[in-house]
């Protein structure tokens, strides 16, 4: 019924918005603009004036960002944006579970410093994002 259209394109329009909202901030961390980043992360979803993009509110396929941004970072060596994403973990700001949650294992921050033999990165990692080291 009318209902049950409405409540369809609603979840499109919010699933569309938040894809919109992961691609910014992907282009962020492309552009290496730190302060974009900083901004966006952790942004507000402003459609509907929900909360923030990867809340209890939509399931985790509905929220999630395709690659990794911490990942994305890293990859891209883009040391001033891994801080800044740093900081928001450490302070709370950013989600640990959003960033490690559902990617297979060699595609998680850790494995990269590990790969990387990077110790003060895995440190950090594991003190500011949670990583699981098992």
């Amino acid at each position: 019924s009318q209902e049950y259209v409405k409540e369809h394109w609603e979840q499109k329009d919010v699933h569309n918005y938040i894809k919109a909202q992961w691609q910014e901030i992907h282009d962020a961390i492309g552009r290496d603009d730190v302060d974009l980043l900083d901004c966006l992360t952790p942004p507000i979803n402003i459609f509907n004036n929900k909360e923030k993009y990867w809340s209890n509110e939509l399931d985790s396929y509905s929220y999630r960002q395709g690659t990794n941004i911490l990942s994305f970072s890293l990859r891209l060596e883009r040391t001033r944006c891994i801080q800044v994403l740093l900081n928001k973990l450490s302070s709370g700001d950013l989600d640990p579970y959003a960033l490690n949650d559902y990617l297979p294992y060699r595609s998680k921050p850790i494995c990269y410093a590990c790969n990387n033999r990077d110790l003060n990165l895995v440190r950090e990692l594991v003190e500011c994002a949670h990583a699981d080291i098992n």
